[in-house]
């Protein structure tokens, strides 16, 4: 049973990589995987470490991909990843989407195996029961789903994060040193894949400190340990080439208030380096330098601060209780009620339902710390992908509920086996379009847009089915369309001019002629207009919302409306607007 889940898994990511269009970030992976082989330079995309890059461009080194790189630029702040991405997919118009595929598809082994180590982890923890529990919860949440297909680093940085984890609680159980090799490889892996796993280096010596059993053996396990944090460190090197490898930490220019101090690019400075001229700057960095100026750059962007979207409000900066509600509103409730009864369980008896307190410690403080981490960056708050990595622990915790089976309480094992099913089938319904997925507590993915959008719901991934829904309908003419991508439209054989937009929040109106009031929404037409850019933070939009239904959708992302010149003269007058006076082009 537990190979047939994996290879269901396997299938439902498989097509999903297929059929889903490029989404955002990775039109600016793609390039930066291929600089790392042709170039041997880790530049692009920094504020991620390399390894899901590393794999998912490794297929293309076998095809010989070319790149244009006269777009490529290596400054201090500068990201031109994404004009990479665009300028790739112009050079390869007949073959970038089975590049694009390729990738995605290399991925996969890693993500199944997180399914795998959720299995192994809760049928020792909890038993058989437990395990296949937890690998059903792997294999179909959401998140899972529309993250493991795409070549972001989220869902394959969950899964080597939980699999270090596994290892490292191997490792307390019985100190050896093949265990302590296996542990540091497996951080050393999990840092390579996602910078949010730094915290792991200071808190696996907390955690052996707390639940080291055999104190006479303290100084042998502190020898294994700290060579699983060295071999960590070298892994981590490794997979940057050892680029800029000891480097003094005042030879660097950063550009973040924390490490920059005055001279910080937030402050309007050109970059700097607090550390230099002090005994701190002399120290050689034991990590590579764009590991480093990453982690920086990541900062940056937190101390500039964004706009941020939530409940259908824009704020500047982010919400302390973003993630908690993200997590409320887009992780299925049948997942939710097995969480409930796993709590009730452990209240009611901990000795039959628990594992030890030092076991489920080392299980969950990982995702306690990621989460308490990622919600404490309030420069903005848009994604509930970077929560992704406490996914595999939770899920595994939760899994003891299962154990109801094995003792046989009957009075928790239906409630349990029911929750799973309901979680499942929640998820299965909104499939292949997990990346919208919201639970019926939100309504549904179709409501979804009222609370959350961006990589929530819309980061760009149906296109290809807007072309589809294009082609079969011919009479849509003219079509305009107001969507979320970086890639042109004509990559995808779509003819759309762009939405009319009225009124703009923050513009007023003077200087408008009658004729100018004429090129201003609503005008008549059909429109594809993405959920993301109906909430456009201008308002030009808003009349969609406002004033008329869409007459179909693609998928859960993208809403089409049908406007007649009768619909459109109904409602301009509402938006202050004189009727249009003659015919649309």
């Amino acid at each position: 049973m537990r190979h047939f889940i994996v290879i269901v898994q396997f299938g439902l990511l498989a097509w999903m990589a297929h059929r889903q269009s490029p989404v955002i970030d990775e039109v600016g992976h793609l390039p930066a995987a291929i600089s790392y082989w042709q170039l041997g330079t880790f530049d692009l995309y920094r504020v991620n470490p390399p390894l899901s890059r590393l794999v998912a461009g490794a297929p293309l080194m076998v095809e010989g991909v070319e790149l244009d790189w006269s777009v490529y630029r290596s400054g201090l702040c500068d990201r031109t990843e994404w004009s990479m991405g665009k300028a790739f997919v112009d050079a390869n118009p007949l073959s970038w989407h089975s590049y694009f595929v390729a990738g995605r598809l290399a991925l996969l082994p890693i993500i199944l195996l997180g399914g795998y180590v959720c299995h192994a982890w809760a049928r020792e923890l909890y038993g058989d029961w437990s395990g296949f529990f937890a690998l059903c919860l792997w294999a179909f949440t959401p998140e899972v789903l529309a993250l493991g297909s795409t070549m972001t680093p989220d869902a394959s940085s969950a899964a080597l994060g939980v699999l270090a984890g596994y290892c490292f609680w191997k490792w307390l159980k019985a100190p050896s040193w093949p265990g302590a090799l296996l542990a540091g490889l497996t951080l050393g892996l999990a840092e390579l894949s996602k910078m949010t796993w730094v915290v792991l280096f200071p808190l696996w010596p907390i955690l052996w400190l707390i639940c080291c059993q055999d104190r006479g053996d303290w100084r042998r396990q502190a020898v294994q340990l700290a060579a699983i944090l060295v071999l960590a460190v070298y892994i981590l090197n490794l997979g940057y080439a050892f680029e800029g490898f000891g480097q003094p930490l005042e030879d660097y220019t950063f550009a973040s208030r924390t490490l920059a101090g005055a001279d910080a690019v937030s402050e309007g400075g050109s970059g700097g380096n607090r550390f230099a001229g002090g005994w701190l700057g002399k120290l050689p960095v034991p990590v590579p330098k764009n590991y480093l100026s990453g982690m920086d750059l990541q900062k940056l962007d937190f101390e500039r601060g964004d706009w941020s979207y939530l409940n259908g409000a824009w704020q500047q900066g982010g919400w302390w209780y973003f993630y908690l509600e993200c997590a409320v509103l887009k992780v299925p409730l049948g997942t939710w009620a097995l969480g409930f009864l796993a709590l009730g369980c452990t209240i009611w008896s901990v000795k039959a339902y628990g594992a030890g307190w030092r076991h489920e410690l080392i299980l969950l403080a990982p995702a306690l710390v990621v989460f308490l981490l990622v919600s404490s960056q309030m420069g903005f708050s848009r994604y509930f992908r970077y929560a992704l990595p406490c996914f595999p622990f939770v899920l595994i915790w939760i899994s003891k509920v299962a154990k109801a089976f094995e003792l046989k309480h009957w009075g928790v094992a239906l409630p349990a086996g029911l929750a799973l099913l309901w979680s499942v089938a929640s998820s299965l319904s909104v499939y292949p379009h997990s990346m919208s997925y919201f639970n019926e507590l939100a309504g549904g993915p179709r409501n979804g847009h009222r609370y959350l959008i961006d990589a929530s719901i819309d980061w760009g991934q149906d296109l290809w089915e807007l072309k589809d829904w294009c082609d079969a309908n011919p009479q849509a003419r003219p079509m305009h369309a107001e969507v979320r991508g970086v890639i042109d439209l004509k990559h995808f054989g779509i003819r759309a001019a762009s939405a009319a937009g009225w009124p703009l929040k923050d513009q007023g109106r003077a200087g408008q002629t009658r004729t100018d009031f004429d090129h201003l929404g609503p005008r008549p037409g059909w429109y594809a207009m993405s959920v993301h850019r109906l909430h456009d933070r201008s308002g030009q939009f808003d009349y969609f919302l406002q004033h008329y239904e869409p007459v179909d959708r693609i998928g859960y992302s993208i809403h089409i409306y049908h406007i007649t010149p009768e619909d459109a003269n109904r409602v301009r007058p509402k938006l202050g607007l004189p009727p249009l006076r003659r015919a649309p082009d």
